[in-house]
């Protein structure tokens, strides 16, 4: 039974690596990666298991955040039915269902695993941060952008990592918490004195590093900044954070002044800064049209249609679902009321995870107040790929 338990779980790394490659669309504003079916049968199969097993499970008042957020937001969207169709009402039930299961699912199934194999978790994703890496920094040479799925609402992203992902801004957050472990690794394995794993972690953090620049993602260079200065701070060394900051900064301009040339590798593009100029007003009003209880969790897509945002015919944009900063994301689908929970779980986290003084606590510290820093520029908090780490983070802490 454990061990059917650890394979699922490996599969979900896997679908991790496998990220936006394996996936399938029905045309019809509904994917599904083999992330997603990994996280189904790992909770499903894991809480089926526990039934027999009968061990027991720690609620943490982050699970009744998660929770009760996701209750705001059905309730929100009982207001907003009238304005759906059976179809788009079914879809944003199955994106709160997804959302359940990546965060308090995964939480919870993370628990029943044996105490071993949960020590070794932090190992396995620094794993995975490392292979993606390596298939960025290959993709980066050999397959240098995205034109051919053009047609299938993918951006060139010419001259950037943009690896399984495809996207360099979601996957350069990835390599950022790749490296905030990869550095807790080193210098956990340092006290050991053990040569072989401080090579290897050392190894491994550079290689993260490497991709995560050639990402050419300003919010995941600013994400990187805020979790190295949060690290030095809380580890003592207060005075090496002006030293920090100036040197990433000499190594970005190095990099862009070595890249080639194109709109993505300018740090100082100013295409992008309009996109969420538009995506932010567009949030406005739906946020203004809907304030204390939002469209529902997630019917934003279809708000954004009924604004006339987006076109109501089949879409081929990825990004409709959402938008460029997480927490006027929550509070356009669940309102005032939905934000205010979400904001008290998001201090749950960073409370507990603070106050641990284990390796998965500092980790999941660094990380989470990395992808805030991030989420206002992308919507990192609820993207699946990054909700596993985090989330598969307090289940090994807790």
């Amino acid at each position: 039974m454990d061990i059917l338990k650890k394979v699922l779980f490996c599969a979900v790394l896997s679908g991790v690596v496998g990220g936006e490659i394996l996936r399938f669309d029905n045309g019809q504003s509904v994917a599904i990666t083999f992330l997603d079916i990994a996280v189904i049968l790992f909770v499903g199969v894991t809480f089926f298991i526990n039934l027999f097993q009968q061990k027991p499970l720690v609620i943490t008042k982050v699970c009744k955040f998660a929770m009760w957020f996701v209750g705001i937001g059905i309730v929100g969207l009982l207001f907003f039915i009238p304005k759906l169709s059976y179809y788009q009402t079914i879809v944003a039930i199955l994106y709160a269902i997804r959302f359940i299961l990546y965060t308090v699912g995964v939480f919870l199934s993370v628990q029943l695993l044996t105490t071993n194999f949960k020590k070794q978790i932090p190992y396995f994703l620094s794993g995975v941060s490392t292979l993606l890496s390596g298939i960025g920094i290959a993709q980066y040479l050999w397959y240098p952008e995205l034109r051919n799925l053009y047609y299938a609402g993918w951006d060139p992203h010419l001259y950037r990592v943009f690896a399984t992902f495809l996207d360099p801004n979601f996957i350069g957050l990835f390599y950022v918490c790749g490296v905030i472990l990869g550095i807790y690794l080193y210098f956990h394995k340092l006290k050991t004195q053990n040569s072989k794993h401080k090579i290897i972690f050392g190894f491994t953090t550079l290689l993260n590093l490497l991709a995560l620049f050639l990402t050419y993602s300003r919010g995941a260079y600013l994400a990187l900044l805020a979790a190295l200065c949060i690290m030095l701070w809380r580890g003592g060394y207060k005075k090496l954070i002006l030293l920090v900051f100036g040197g990433l900064v000499m190594i970005i301009a190095g990099i862009e002044f070595l890249s080639p040339h194109s709109e993505g590798t300018k740090l100082f593009r100013t295409a992008s800064i309009r996109d969420r100029a538009v995506s932010l007003q567009q949030v406005t009003t739906i946020i203004m049209h809907h304030p204390f209880l939002g469209v529902g969790f997630d019917a934003y897509r279809y708000a954004q249609q009924k604004e006339g945002f987006l076109p109501t015919n089949p879409q081929t944009t990825h990004s409709g679902a959402g938008t460029d900063n997480s927490f006027l994301f929550v509070f356009a689908t669940t309102g005032i009321v939905g934000l205010i929970v979400y904001l008290l779980m998001t201090w749950e986290v960073i409370k507990v995870s603070y106050s641990s003084k284990s390796l998965s606590g500092h980790v999941l510290f660094a990380s989470y107040i990395a992808l805030i820093f991030g989420s206002f520029f992308v919507n990192a908090l609820f993207y699946p790929f990054l909700l596993v780490w985090i989330w598969v983070m307090i289940g090994v802490m807790v």
